[in-house]
């Protein structure tokens, strides 16, 4: 099945570790997907329920400094093979590597919790911040993604039915923004797939990096 995931980050120590941005990953049993950072360079993997078994692709270079605010974008065609995967930033593809690692059939759906900034099996913390992450039942081609991207100053996001040609394929829109600061919650404008916080994960106010304005976002302070 297409999809695609977007998501504003910004990272501590991008070069140096291994973060996960998103993902169903729970190690070798019941993974599904994990968008990560690995040592500056951004990586998705779609697993056939165990890590043996997956199609991935990774850029080819480094990709991420740290403090800088990015926007990050996956898209997956649906159709079984690496090929069909491409990862953006800032609008852009970089060049990446395509490859798959034993028999990947398909992935499947799994009781293994979504997570953001860490796993179920607790690998991979993010270290800093991202807001407005989105996942959406289709593959967003590179107009669509540009598109998306010129939506987004200052920290908000203005998407609409109006101002996006995919509005209508969304499935979930975590903002973390001032209504998940009230609710001690990470809820979901589109569905309801609300979230919990949970670890020293919680909703702050950025003001440095969102264009100098107050922005509320999902924030791990003690992972900086």
């Amino acid at each position: 099945t297409a999809f695609s995931i977007s998501a504003w980050v910004v990272f501590t120590s991008p070069g140096s570790t291994i973060q996960s941005i998103v993902g169903k990953y729970n190690a070798n049993t019941a993974s599904e997907y994990l968008l990560f950072n690995t040592n500056g360079q951004l990586q998705v993997n779609l697993y056939d329920l165990n890590t043996s078994n997956r199609i991935q692709s990774k850029t080819d270079s480094v990709v991420f400094e740290e403090g800088r605010l990015y926007h990050v974008v996956m898209t997956y065609d649906g159709g079984e093979a690496a090929s069909g995967i491409t990862l953006y930033v800032d609008g852009t593809a970089p060049a990446q590597t395509k490859t798959s690692n034993g028999t990947y059939n398909a992935m499947h759906n799994t009781a293994t919790a979504l997570q953001f900034g860490s796993t179920v099996a607790g690998t991979f913390d993010f270290a800093r911040n991202m807001h407005h992450v989105m996942m959406l039942s289709s593959e967003l081609s590179s107009a669509q993604v540009l598109q998306l991207g010129s939506l987004y100053k200052a920290g908000i996001l203005n998407v609409t039915a109006d101002t996006f040609d995919s509005f209508g394929q969304l499935i979930s829109w975590w903002k973390m923004d001032k209504a998940s600061y009230d609710a001690s919650s990470v809820l979901d404008s589109i569905g309801t797939h609300h979230g919990t916080l949970s670890g020293d994960a919680h909703i702050a106010v950025e003001y440095t990096i969102f264009g100098k304005q107050k922005t509320n976002c999902l924030w791990w302070n003690q992972r900086a």
